[in-house]
């Protein structure tokens, strides 16, 4: 990025922008054009976003996709509007890829990729995500305006079909081209503005820390699953008072009962969300039309093969104190136990890894025929990258 990643982390992460020019290359970000994400929003299945912004008037136009008229580009405006496509990550492999970039921090912490195409003068107003975000800018340039510290007490502009923000002093401006990227904690007010006579493509990456709120839902969830607890408080009159000392014991034990729900499985399940389309398990196709075929291979093709993770899916693991040559690894809505193997927890965490590299390991070898059974895994050939 640049900037060594302890500096990042201690200087910036959670703390303050920063701007890091030419950290992509144009190959790196040339995957995709403009044009083609703009008939990606035309699809169906595909979440989109058509968003205008009059700074003059003051009015907005909100509509989502797909935007299959074809008609509706054509009648649009010469300036001020945005097309978003939500995963893209989920559609192309290497806006997957533009997340290595950030290794530095758990890819169970990231978000899907949004990438946004503008014509001249487009944008989305100045608004505040409660969210980290890189604003990696690909094609044309774009000029940032964004506050030096956290808004407080946000407000909106009122009567809006989406949200611009009424205060907060943007006092930052930068203008960033192809490659550069922008780095916004949760709660600093940014707004970005096409620039030029083409078309300017930014690839958003939020990284979202888990809300006290959602784990608290996810706990309630769980303890609802389980028998009726019951809180049983000594009595010691009969009075109608609910008196401190009841308070404290009720408290007591309430906090006991929710530090036994609160391990490292139950973390590890909030931060492996289930795919909506969960694909069921096939262990014998697996076995007959994945691992079994491609290692038979010679080395010269299996050199040119990867095993990667399904862009849809998270993998998550956890050690156990008591057994420390186990992993305990969590996919989709269900965990297993494998042998704790470097090979495996390198696969986890970096999302993909090399045919050849299985070679004699049982273990690993076992790793990806079970994942690729359950289709949380899939073979990939490097010419498809």
């Amino acid at each position: 990025m640049g900037i060594s990643h302890q500096e990042f982390l201690y200087e910036y992460w959670n703390k303050r922008p920063l701007l890091v020019r030419g950290v992509f290359t144009e190959q790196e970000l040339g995957f995709v054009s403009p044009e083609e994400v703009l008939g990606l929003s035309q699809e169906d299945g595909i979440e989109s976003r058509f968003m205008a912004y009059d700074r003059g008037l003051q009015s907005t136009k909100l509509a989502y996709g797909p935007f299959k008229d074809k008609y509706f580009f054509s009648e649009l405006p010469q300036k001020d509007w945005t097309i978003l496509v939500q995963q893209l990550d989920q559609l192309l492999v290497p806006a997957e890829e533009l997340k290595s970039a950030f290794s530095f921090l758990p890819y169970w912490l990231f978000d899907d990729i949004m990438v946004s195409v503008a014509a001249p003068g487009g944008g989305v107003g100045p608004h505040v995500d409660q969210y980290d975000v890189f604003l990696i800018q690909g094609a044309g340039k774009r000029r940032w305006q964004y506050s030096d510290q956290v808004i407080e007490n946000v407000e909106y502009i009122e009567g809006l079909d989406f949200k611009i923000l009424k205060n907060g002093k943007l006092s930052q401006e930068e203008v960033t081209q192809a490659g550069d990227v922008l780095y916004l904690p949760p709660g600093f007010a940014h707004d970005g503005i096409a620039e030029g006579d083409d078309w300017c493509m930014t690839y958003s990456v939020g990284v979202r820390s888990p809300s006290l709120q959602d784990v608290l839902v996810s706990l309630v969830a769980k303890v609802d699953r389980n028998d009726l607890i019951r809180f049983t408080p000594q009595v010691s009159s009969s009075s109608a008072k609910i008196d401190s000392g009841v308070v404290s014991k009720l408290n007591d034990a309430a906090i006991e009962i929710l530090k036994s729900y609160l391990n490292q499985d139950f973390y590890a399940e909030q931060f492996t969300p289930c795919p909506d389309d969960e694909k069921p398990f096939d262990l014998k196709g697996a076995e007959e039309t994945g691992l079994e075929a491609w290692m038979t291979k010679g080395p010269a093709e299996q050199g040119s093969i990867l095993i990667r993770v399904q862009p849809d899916q998270q993998l998550t693991y956890t050690e156990s104190s008591d057994k420390p040559n186990q992993i305990k690894v969590f996919f989709m809505d269900q965990n297993l136990i494998f042998k704790h193997d470097p090979q495996v927890v390198d696969l986890i965490s970096s999302r993909k890894i090399g045919l050849s590299q299985l070679g004699s390991n049982r273990d690993l070898q076992e790793f990806c025929k079970v994942l690729l059974g359950h289709g949380v895994l899939y073979v990939q050939e490097c010419d498809e990258i």
